[in-house]
């Protein structure tokens, strides 16, 4: 498997109008799974609130990304506030998406690894949501493969999330 990952942390630089780009229509063809975006300004805006952005390149393709807060972020997301409210010390993973050729290829596992890598280092417990209405059910298998435990499952809205830890 050629892949790299390379991650940009959030405070060295804007995102390039390229990569917003990818990174909102990567994150709209995934909706409901991710929740929809409302422009580009707030992809920087998800992005300047992110401790970082981890970017999947397979041979020089862009294949997927995904956001990390840690719990010091002003993120507004109300799935990353209960966490803040709950916890002291987290990293909290945000929008992870693949394009559709390289899902199911071990690309978020290797991403997963990376983000659990440092959250040990960070001595961090590692936080995120999937939908269980709709029910995301790909999405809680991985998670719970990687082992991740359903904390509470919150009505949000029109959604039901279930809140994952490890």
């Amino acid at each position: 498997m050629n892949c790299k990952t390379e991650i940009k942390y959030s405070k060295k630089d804007k995102l390039s109008k390229e990569k917003l780009n990818l990174i909102f229509e990567l994150n709209q063809n995934n909706i409901p799974a991710l929740g929809s975006l409302n422009n580009l300004k707030h992809v920087q805006d998800i992005y300047n609130n992110s401790l970082f952005l981890i970017e999947v390149i397979v041979e020089d393709d862009f294949a997927g990304f995904a956001f990390v807060m840690d719990n010091k972020s002003e993120y507004q997301s109300l799935n990353y506030r209960y966490f803040k409210n709950k916890f002291k010390n987290f990293l909290y993973i945000d929008r992870v998406a693949f394009i559709d050729k390289f899902q199911r290829r071990g690309y978020g596992t290797i991403t997963y690894g990376e983000i659990h890598k440092l959250s040990k280092k960070l001595n961090s417990l590692l936080c995120c949501e999937v939908n269980t209405f709709p029910l995301n059910k790909e999405s809680m298998d991985f998670h719970s493969k990687f082992g991740f435990s359903v904390i509470e499952e919150v009505p949000f809205g029109e959604k039901k999330v279930a809140m994952l830890c490890k």
